[in-house]
């Protein structure tokens, strides 16, 4: 089947990754697109050819030709649209992090459970082919057990009047709930395990907006392994292969992949065991394959590769670290 796509939020997410995505991706078609800035969603329909388009997310809503919304709005409204969409009936893309809180989540999810819809979260990175790469050779014991994992995740995102992520209001939180959330998926998809512990620093060292410029966290992880996250926005001018990395130790090896953030895959994958390297490079799209597996879930009756119960996991810890941060404490993650 084919799915037709409205996306909710026609602004810079979606220009950059989103439109091309589902124009380029099989069974996917870009039918609708949603801002309330008129001139601005004008301009966005006509380079990507969208033929409906609406100011209002009740005009959305109300459209039978549409089947499903990639809800690209500012954090605070991905609740509201998420749980406006699974009432109208259709699926829903959300981008990450997923909501506000974890108790927003659920709400989320319940009313996509209740209305038969299905709902994914936009953590991309999954869908890098180094990545996946990286996940297979896990589970085949390639580097026999896993000890440890780092990841780090650096931007430059300096002071800029009126920007959505730097209010808590809007963006729930800075670099953590940003590049942070993406750092604690790709260690789950990686490890294949769930986080059981979090001590965390969550701090504004260098800018003067009121959220987080720098956020440092350990984890626990049920199969005992441990991991460092490191997520910034403070760095300017550095090579991307140094400043978004990802490290994974073993009992007879490790592996190294960067830069994590790659939208087509980019870059290299090297594992190292005792007489053998072997290096990996990959060339998959990572929103086209995204939007791939959500087709493929909605044909097939299944949960997407990354449903509801990844973003509220991932919301729990980021949660959690930030709780961790205030107390100075360890602070343990609910999975039920």
């Amino acid at each position: 089947m084919a799915l037709r796509w409205a996306i909710v939020g026609a602004g810079d997410i979606a220009e950059k990754c989103v439109a091309g995505a589902i124009v380029t991706a099989p069974n996917s078609t870009l039918d609708m697109a949603m801002r309330r800035d008129e001139v601005k969603l004008g301009d966005f329909a006509e380079r990507w050819n969208v033929p409906k388009r609406a100011t209002r997310l009740e005009e959305v809503l109300a459209n039978p030709d549409i089947d499903a919304v990639y809800v690209a709005t500012p954090v605070h409204l991905h609740r509201e649209q998420t749980v406006l969409a699974a009432q109208a009936g259709k699926h829903v893309l959300v981008e990450k992090p997923m909501a506000m809180s974890s108790t927003d989540c659920e709400e989320m999810m319940r009313a996509c459970t209740d209305s038969g819809v299905k709902l994914g979260i936009a953590f991309y990175q999954r869908f890098n082919a180094r990545h996946q790469k990286m996940r297979e050779w896990i589970a085949a014991g390639r580097i026999g057990q896993i000890v440890g994992a780092r990841i780090q995740f650096g931007e430059y995102y300096p002071d800029t009047e009126g920007a959505w992520r730097q209010i808590p209001s809007l963006g729930g939180g800075g670099t953590i709930m940003d590049t942070g959330s993406h750092c604690v998926d790709t260690l789950r998809a990686l490890l294949g395990a769930e986080v059981r512990q979090v001590t965390g620093f969550v701090d504004t060292l260098v800018f003067s907006y009121a959220v987080d410029d720098t956020a440092s966290f350990l984890l626990r992880f049920d199969n005992g392994a441990h991991a460092i996250v490191t997520s910034f926005w403070t760095t300017p001018g550095a090579e991307q292969e140094g400043l978004n990395i990802v490290e994974v130790y073993g009992t007879e090896g490790r592996m190294v992949a960067a830069p994590i953030n790659a939208k087509n895959s980019e870059g290299t994958l090297r594992l190292t065991r005792t007489n053998e390297s072997i290096e990996y490079t990959g060339d998959q799209n990572t929103h086209v394959a995204m939007l791939e597996d959500f087709v493929q879930a909605v044909d097939e009756d299944r949960d997407p590769q990354v449903a509801g119960r990844d973003g509220l996991l991932n919301m729990r810890v980021l949660e959690a670290a930030v709780r961790s941060s205030g107390t100075g404490q360890a602070v343990p993650v609910d999975l039920a």
